[in-house]
């Protein structure tokens, strides 16, 4: 009777807008944590970001340790690299520029919105934006993307979701509207696997872009697709385990 109890859920599940399975709230505090949020708030506000953004981008970046360093010689809480900061400081008017600033918090994250927001005016889209914040504006300039920097972009935007979610009070207003409906985890996989295939159309020839419009109008209608595709076969194995004769022996024996 328990597992016709738990089928006859998935079902209703099924019959809504689709089954997604989100971690709660305080777990998602535990893994991800958010610190220096008034910095990062105060700074999402003056460049107009998303402060779910980029508290995901400084997740990915350094998971909020000011002290990080990479191999390519990044610095801080955004992994700016000396001579992008260098750069930076020139054009938003700072005094002249030390190594040691990119130690502190507040100057790092401050260099690292504005080049965020100099990237998202330049190209337009956040996965652009993201693509030529890891992989560099030139390879975004020639359409290149390597599969790290793909892995990059998908992972920040995952991040900015869960940011979205678990910290919506902390993060502001803006936050706490998108947030009104998350996009979980599961969804922004699939979202991300759908709009990169819509990309590489633009490579096809027009015959082949006319294939994958047919066979996939929008990355959303994908998105709907695979969850219900997913959700079907997890029904089906459901079904077939309720009706399977070892059930049922099982079922007599008790």
């Amino acid at each position: 009777m328990t597992r016709l109890v738990t089928l006859l859920l998935l079902v209703a599940g099924i019959a809504g807008v689709g089954v997604v399975v989100s971690e709660p709230d305080w777990y998602l505090r535990a893994r991800y944590p958010l610190r220096y949020e008034h910095i990062v708030r105060g700074h999402a506000e003056n460049y107009r970001l998303d402060p779910a953004l980029l508290a995901a981008v400084i997740y990915q970046e350094s998971k909020f340790r000011p002290e990080a360093r990479s191999k390519s010689g990044a610095i801080g809480l955004m992994q700016l690299l000396p001579e992008t900061a260098k750069g930076i400081a020139a054009r938003t008017g700072g005094s002249e520029f030390r190594l040691a600033d990119l130690d502190d918090p507040e100057i790092n994250v401050r260099y690292g919105s504005w080049y965020l927001r100099h990237l998202l005016d330049k190209y337009g889209t956040e996965e652009d934006a993201l693509a030529a914040y890891n992989g560099g504006q030139g390879n975004v300039d020639r359409g290149v993307r390597y599969p790290e920097t793909q892995h990059y972009v998908d992972r920040v935007l995952e991040l900015r979701d869960i940011y979205r979610q678990a910290y919506g009070s902390e993060l502001g207003e803006y936050a706490r509207r998108r947030s009104a409906s998350p996009t979980i985890p599961f969804a922004s996989k699939i979202s991300s696997t759908a709009s990169r295939i819509a990309r590489a159309s633009v490579s096809f020839s027009a015959r082949d872009r006319t294939s994958a419009s047919a066979s996939c109008e929008s990355a959303r209608r994908c998105q709907q697709s695979v969850v219900s595709a997913v959700a079907n076969a997890r029904l089906a194995r459901m079904s077939a385990w309720l009706s399977s004769p070892r059930r049922a022996r099982t079922t007599a024996s008790t």
